[in-house]
């Protein structure tokens, strides 16, 4: 290696090495606690699903207070997407499954506030979305 590759490559390492002691040190590192709050997958075997139960009546009522607002009565529209529809695709007829109806209804539902339904509240709505398709 002839003497000014040597020097090339002292410098590079030398401005390296100082580059990496001037980060702006943003974040921090993440929990296991924290980690575990957005480890909410499910899939349409059922794995993952949370303990709880909800019944359609349960589901109803959830509907009616939280959901109509947005996505209209019987899921026909609101002001915001239409759950159920004959002629357009929609997520009920798009995922016929009801754990992955139910894993995107936690995670993004209502839209104010996402992940405000409790696992009895979102048991109970999703199925009744399948049965209203």
């Amino acid at each position: 290696m002839s003497m000014r590759s040597s020097l090339l490559a002292a410098a590079a390492l030398v401005f390296a090495v100082g580059a990496a002691a001037e980060t702006p040190n943003l974040g921090q590192s993440i929990t296991e606690a924290d980690l575990a709050l957005w480890d909410i997958s499910v899939g349409p075997d059922g794995i993952g699903l949370p303990q709880g139960s909800g019944t359609p009546a349960q589901g109803k009522t959830v509907y009616e207070q939280k959901c109509e607002l947005c996505h209209g009565k019987e899921a026909s529209g609101g002001k915001n997407a239409t759950l159920v529809s004959t002629k357009d695709r929609t997520v009920t007829n798009y995922v016929p499954h009801a754990t992955t109806i139910f894993d995107f209804t936690r995670r993004a539902m209502p839209w104010p506030q996402p992940k405000s339904l409790t696992a009895g509240e979102t048991l109970a709505c999703a199925p009744g979305q399948l049965d209203t398709a």
